[in-house]
């Protein structure tokens, strides 16, 4: 098999097209030969008009869309750390019902899911997971919430402390309120 160097593969293409270019002619000479017809088309669409519809009622604050009754609309936000990164984590329970779901980085690639209910709040959830200190910042925007989380190391618990002493939060981690987690054996 032959190897053909680049520099001359080049010049050899760029020496063709100069030759080629060359051998075209004046376009002068052939004005007859190369007449041609443009034809324009037109077409009109008219798109059906845009619809709004208002709701009477109240309304979700992070959704927008209509609920049953005021209380709805200004119940305090439950805030849940949900699983995402395993089979024992996956189907999540009441994962669906979530306003708003953020999804965050905790550690190398691993994330959870920062669960807003607020429209909605599921008779269940989960499942749960420990807390982290960038959850606070989260939380910071949506009034004071209730954060449920399964606990965190020292310093998640210290901020999670200092959070509800500052009113920032309130916690029902299962640290604090034991009585309504339970460990699901099948994960």
């Amino acid at each position: 098999m032959r190897k053909v160097s680049c520099g001359r593969l080049a010049a050899a293409v760029l020496a063709a097209a100069v030759l080629a270019a060359g051998c075209g002619g004046d376009d002068d000479d052939n004005d007859d030969a190369l007449s041609s017809t443009t034809t324009t088309t037109s077409t009109t669409t008219t798109a059906p008009p845009t619809t709004t519809t208002i709701h009477d009622g109240p309304v979700a604050p992070f959704t927008g869309l209509p609920v049953a009754d005021e209380a709805a609309a200004t119940a305090s936000v439950l805030v849940v750390k949900i699983g995402n990164n395993d089979n024992k984590s996956r189907p999540q329970v009441g994962l669906i019902e979530a306003d708003i779901v953020i999804e965050e980085l905790v550690e190398s690639l691993k994330t959870r899911f920062f669960s807003v209910f607020q429209s909605t709040v599921p008779a269940e959830v989960g499942p749960v997971r420990s807390g982290r200190t960038s959850d606070i910042d989260l939380l910071v925007g949506l009034g004071t919430p209730t954060f449920a989380s399964s606990g965190g190391n020292p310093t998640v618990l210290g901020a999670i402390r200092r959070a509800v002493a500052d009113g920032v939060l309130i916690d029902v981690g299962v640290l604090r309120l034991e009585s309504p987690y339970y460990r699901n054996a099948d994960r």
